[in-house]
């Protein structure tokens, strides 16, 4: 059973600046896996970065945190098949990109 869901788009071109020695300015939304996750590979960087924070903003309106912008609170990890995988017990998260645009959903159950 369905208690909420969360659902949060956005622009993947917000994060094409951003460079891996940012860190210090972004870890007040993601933690230090989550960084060297989004910065693994040479491409694709953005589009993982807006995945995860589109996630989070999800996360936190299926969690009932929005107003609260805690993003620490949540964490974004990937199994080895790529799936994402959200650090709340009885979650389920999708997240998806499409040329400009990141999506994700959080259900909570």
């Amino acid at each position: 059973m369905i208690k909420e869901i969360g659902v949060d788009i956005i622009s993947i071109k917000k994060f094409g600046r951003i460079k891996k020695a940012d860190f210090k300015h972004w870890n007040k939304v993601f933690n230090e896996k989550e960084w060297k996750y989004a910065f693994a590979g040479k491409i694709k960087f953005a589009e993982r970065l807006a995945g995860i924070f589109a996630a989070k903003e999800a996360a936190m309106k299926a969690f009932g945190k929005t107003g609260v912008k805690n993003f620490l609170a949540f964490e974004i990890t990937h199994l080895p098949s790529g799936a994402p995988k959200l650090n709340k017990p009885r979650s389920k998260i999708s997240i998806a990109h499409n040329q400009d645009m990141a999506v994700a959903v959080v259900l909570r159950t």
